[in-house]
């Protein structure tokens, strides 16, 4: 059911060049359906090491169906792509979240936009060190019939 506690983890992506596709092909049309449960797909630092990334990260063709919490938990520094990808009947906080953790204070100093003095984002940080992110593409997926708790297809 996707809950840990119940000793039923997600599908854990948690190292570099992880690939799941729904058939050779990676198609929705082949039809790959993730029902229920808790949360569908996990991208967790999964044995606490802190590294590396999740990068070169590709979900394609899944359906995501009928998720109670969340269908996918981005918890990790990576790069993720999910193509492709058909979301329906969940009714859930979010059907993509991202919170990145375990950063530390230095690392978000260094790598996060600072401010300009009106208060926007400073994207030209010179301390920028590359030590963290979080990148996450959509590309051709569908949301259908879901009851979001935050009102949008992405809830940071």
């Amino acid at each position: 059911d996707g809950n840990p506690a119940n000793g039923d983890p997600p599908i854990i992506v948690g190292r570099p060049n992880v690939h799941v596709f729904c058939g050779e092909d990676g198609k929705s049309d082949n039809n790959c359906v993730l029902n229920g449960g808790l949360v569908h797909v996990g991208i967790y630092n999964e044995f606490k090491t802190n590294g590396p990334w999740a990068t070169n990260t590709i979900l394609s063709g899944l359906t995501f169906s009928d998720a109670s919490d969340l269908n996918i938990l981005a918890d990790f520094q990576a790069d993720v792509i999910i193509r492709d990808c058909i979301f329906t009947n969940n009714k859930n906080i979010a059907n993509v979240r991202l919170q990145l953790t375990g950063v530390t204070e230095e690392q978000k100093q260094r790598n996060f936009p600072k401010m300009d003095e009106l208060g926007r984002p400073w994207v030209g940080n010179p301390e920028y060190d590359g030590s963290v992110g979080l990148t996450v593409m959509i590309d051709s997926c569908s949301f259908e019939r879901n009851t979001i708790g935050s009102n949008s297809k992405m809830h940071t």
